[in-house]
């Protein structure tokens, strides 16, 4: 948390302002009940705003996106809003406003409008429900999906309507955090709007190549082979042993062990996230780990019974691990 107040304290550097105050809002009692209004916010809580479907189309259809607003304590001092996004793509900003504002300095609530906004596809945003159906598999008409949606995807997208919420809150420029992910959509937004961006901080900032998500998913799963490679001792023989298990259990059967052990999906997930989590810590010893040589019996012998044994433990210690690439291959 040091780091981030670091990097907020870059917001105010670039402000009026001199120091950064280290008190926080920790007890502020915060409101997440939708609103479901056009109206500009004057209070805390959840708010709605049509935009055009297609930015291009004005005048067309509308949907609507949800955001956060949060107003800044001090009108005296205020400057304008502080537009973030944590990172993604997929994910909502909604979902993390709570702790994020009680963790913020004092002197950036009283100075920002702090404005969470979940972008398309995320959230109670549109088309969100769409793709949860989708990825629940359980309604899921793919040439709909194309013709329907697809095209009104995308970073532009939540460009334009960051920018549509910015003129209807009445403010000439925003101030923008974004990490990950949202470095991408911070830039293209200051490219396509440079006359409305009043400072930004881009932290942990990704790669601008990429022209979509499927890019992006696909660039990330191949960095993940590669710390799997690492930590299979770069044996092609186990990499392919696991690419054989991962084909089985794909479609929906369970892969049977020499020994009696039965896998399905989310036996797999958890293995998968074995050999790529960060912050591991068998990390620095990795080769001498418990999950290193149940891993490697399976795949070198189809031997399953000290991975069952990891996984139970695993999930008795309720660990929510990051998925992202076993999403990607599976």
């Amino acid at each position: 948390m040091t780091r981030f107040k670091r990097i907020l304290g870059l917001l105010i550097i670039l402000s009026s302002f001199s120091s950064l105050a280290a008190t926080t809002i920790a007890d502020e009692q915060l409101s997440f009940e939708s609103t479901f209004n056009e109206e500009k916010p004057s209070s805390n809580g959840i708010y709605s705003l049509k935009v055009p479907k297609n930015h291009k189309n004005p005048d067309g259809e509308k949907v609507d996106i949800y955001y956060f607003f949060h107003k800044a304590t001090s009108e005296s001092d205020r400057i304008g809003p502080l537009f973030f996004n944590f990172g993604g793509p997929g994910s909502d900003a909604i979902g993390g406003a709570k702790n994020m504002i009680q963790d913020l300095p004092v002197s950036i609530t009283k100075s920002f409008d702090l404005i969470f906004l979940d972008p398309r596809g995320t959230g109670k945003s549109a088309f969100a429900n769409e793709i949860r159906k989708c990825k629940e598999k359980k309604t899921c008409d793919t040439d709909a999906f194309i013709k329907g949606i697809a095209p009104y995807m995308g970073t532009n997208a939540v460009a334009d309507d960051m920018d549509a919420l910015r003129e209807h809150l009445g403010e000439d420029k925003i101030s923008y955090l974004g990490y990950s992910y949202g470095t991408r959509l911070g830039s293209i937004y200051a490219e396509r709007y440079p006359d409305r961006i009043r400072a930004a901080v881009l932290d942990s900032s990704m790669s601008p190549i990429f022209e979509n998500e499927g890019g992006l998913s696909i660039d990330m799963a191949k960095n993940h082979e590669k710390i799997a490679e690492y930590r299979l001792n770069y044996r092609f023989e186990r990499l392919e042993k696991l690419r054989n298990i991962v084909g089985i259990v794909r479609n929906k059967s369970n892969y049977q062990t020499n020994d009696g052990y039965s896998f399905d999906k989310k036996n797999i997930y958890t293995l998968l996230d074995f050999l790529v989590e960060k912050d591991n810590q068998d990390s620095i010893d990795w080769f001498k780990s418990k999950k290193y040589a149940a891993i490697t019996k399976l795949l070198d012998t189809d031997e399953g019974k000290d991975f069952h044994d990891i996984y139970i433990l695993q999930e008795q210690k309720n660990n929510k691990s990051n998925l992202l690439w076993a999403s990607c291959i599976l």
